[in-house]
């Protein structure tokens, strides 16, 4: 091993972290919040008619205007107020390095998004946790104190939680705290009841961030967009890398993002999801009880599951991994011990979800009553 692969690879495992590995198989994938229907053949070669119009031998354009002047007449911004990327991921990770490099106070909440505490990780920039209360929820009196210039990053819907952060306590934030910058990860906002959008005119110290991914099933295309005040969103346009939307993503960016069956078609998957979400949660919250666990209602699509014994803990997830199910096990991450987090899938899959929890817990379950 050279020089150089023997400091990247020493530095790295100090951080005893690691990518998720993809060798595992599993029928069912229920780990990454991504929606369970592929997009439908006839918009897949709408899309790659245009992009066989492209020049491939150049690079991919260089001016998005015309499609963030779409996302700002529908969101009810003007078109200098958004910037469109090639996912929330790519901001998270500019904006860190950024305000890491400026020795800027960052305050990020936790539990949340776990690129957040990774990327922090790895590139030794500083953070204050801002923690979940007890009942995994947002407290104000939690919030650590915010400096002049600081960086507060706020996850809502939080993943992997499920809950929002209320809207009068954000707009306490804001108006408290004038000059620090409040970024809003809301990537998950059309399952919820409240985007806080219109917040941006009234707040310049705001900058939310939006995902394609989940709203759509398009989460391979990698698109998503930021939202905030003009001086702000120019001086983030000068942070992120020329070329970074490849042009498959673009020409679905043009051709099809606001088209209107389209979107129809979008709203009517995300109305199933969140009919699908309430549905399991309710069944989960009478199999499981308070006795054994709890099921965290999600304002996302997906939703969060505590089972309170380390054994029957493990018996569920061994039951889940036996059925071809892969869910994401967050019990590492703070406050949230014996956790899983499940995305929506089918109302078959969420069925066999339902069905190994429910077998896994049922014999504990009958003892607990017979006690």
């Amino acid at each position: 091993m050279n020089t150089t692969s023997y400091f990247f690879t020493k530095h790295l495992a100090q951080k005893q972290y690691r990518l998720p590995s993809s060798q595992e198989s599993y029928i069912y994938r229920l780990d990454k919040n991504e929606q369970y229907d592929d997009t439908p053949d006839f918009i897949k070669h709408k899309v790659l008619q245009h992009v066989m119009e492209m020049e491939w031998n150049r690079y991919p354009d260089l001016d998005y205007s015309d499609v963030e002047e779409n996302i700002a007449t529908n969101i009810g911004v003007t078109k200098h107020q958004v910037l469109l990327g090639p996912g929330s991921a790519s901001f998270i990770t500019t904006l860190l390095n950024f305000f890491g490099m400026q020795r800027r106070q960052i305050v990020i909440t936790q539990p949340s998004y776990s690129l957040f505490d990774y990327h922090c990780k790895t590139y030794d920039i500083a953070y204050t946790p801002w923690m979940l209360n007890a009942q995994l929820e947002y407290d104000y009196k939690l919030l650590p104190k915010l400096e002049t210039g600081s960086v507060l990053f706020v996850v809502s819907p939080n993943n992997p939680v499920g809950n929002t952060i209320p809207r009068a306590m954000l707009e306490r934030i804001l108006r408290d705290n004038p000059h620090t910058l409040v970024i809003l990860d809301a990537v998950y906002a059309e399952f919820c009841d409240d985007d806080f959008g219109d917040m941006l005119q009234q707040y310049d110290n705001l900058i939310i961030m939006r995902s394609f991914s989940k709203e759509m099933p398009v989460a391979g295309l990698r698109l998503g967009y930021i939202c905030g005040s003009e001086s702000v969103i120019n001086t983030v346009r000068k942070l992120t890398l020329p070329f970074a939307l490849n042009p498959l993503s673009l020409c679905f960016a043009r051709h099809m993002l606001f088209d209107a069956e389209y979107m129809a078609l979008a709203a009517m998957h995300i109305e199933q999801i969140i009919s699908e979400r309430n549905r399991v949660c309710g069944i989960l919250e009478e199999r499981i009880q308070t006795r054994l666990g709890k099921v965290y209602r999600s304002a996302g699509n997906f939703f969060l599951v505590r089972i309170y014994d380390d054994v029957l803990f493990t018996k569920v997830m061994d039951c889940i991994k036996q059925a071809g199910i892969k869910v994401l096990d967050t019990s590492t991450m703070p406050f949230l011990k014996n956790t899983f987090r499940v995305s929506i899938g089918s109302r078959e899959t969420n069925n066999i979800v339902v069905r190994c929890i429910s077998s896994a817990l049922q014999p504990a379950l009958q003892y607990a009553l017979a006690g």
